[in-house]
């Protein structure tokens, strides 16, 4: 059964890009963007 699973990911792609999630990890995610209308101060009574 082992054997048939290791069979079934390796035609259906699973071992491609054994390196790219090793990659993905180095890279900081893209900083926000600033808002493009200023927000208001908030209202009193």
């Amino acid at each position: 059964m082992g054997l048939g699973a290791f069979l079934w990911a390796l035609k259906s792609g699973q071992f491609d890009d054994l390196d790219g999630a090793a990659h993905r990890i180095l890279f900081d995610d893209e900083p926000p963007r600033p808002n493009a209308e200023p927000s208001s101060p908030p209202k009193g009574r």
